[in-house]
């Protein structure tokens, strides 16, 4: 499910299989009420996949409060309607390299869970940050116990 919003202003609400969309030159849309749309990817500013129609598409936060948990890229996008977004991207060159980027908003309770945002849409873009998973720790040495009564000691005395 999803609802496109075009450089128009204008939003369509439909349904799409995103499987071709990296490097689709048109989307193919169908409408809630079964026709058929292509739409030029130019005209798409963003595409918001989203939960339900009946819910606004745009995310109710457009910027992280703090540095946000989510492994991947933190990046704040602005698009030529002079809008900006934050989001994470997932940490991958094959995913960057395609014709638009596909992005976790920093709104996880919205009704919007993933924003589609073409390359020509956009006007700037800027990692923000590069959040990791956490390190694994390192186990922590393990002490050998030396035998009952005997105290080892810092520095051995030479013996004679």
């Amino acid at each position: 499910m999803v609802v496109i919003k075009q450089t128009d202003g204008s939003t369509l609400p439909g349904y799409l299989l995103p499987l071709g969309l990296p490097q689709a030159s048109a989307i193919d849309l169908l409408s809630p009420e079964g026709e058929h749309l292509s739409i030029s990817l130019g005209a798409v500013l963003r595409m918001y996949f989203v939960r339900n129609f009946s819910e606004p598409p745009d995310c109710g936060r457009k910027a992280f409060l703090s540095r946000p948990k989510l492994p991947g890229l933190w990046v704040r996008m602005t698009f030529r309607d002079g809008d900006t977004l934050e989001g994470i991207l997932d940490n991958d060159l094959l995913d960057v390299l395609d014709n638009g980027l596909l992005i976790t908003p920093p709104d996880f309770s919205g009704n919007c869970h993933r924003i589609y945002v073409p390359r020509s849409a956009l006007a700037g873009f800027t990692v923000l940050g590069v959040v990791g998973a956490a390190r694994p720790r390192r186990p922590a040495p393990r002490v050998t116990e030396s035998a009952p009564g005997v105290q080892r000691t810092l520095f051995e005395e030479p013996e004679h």
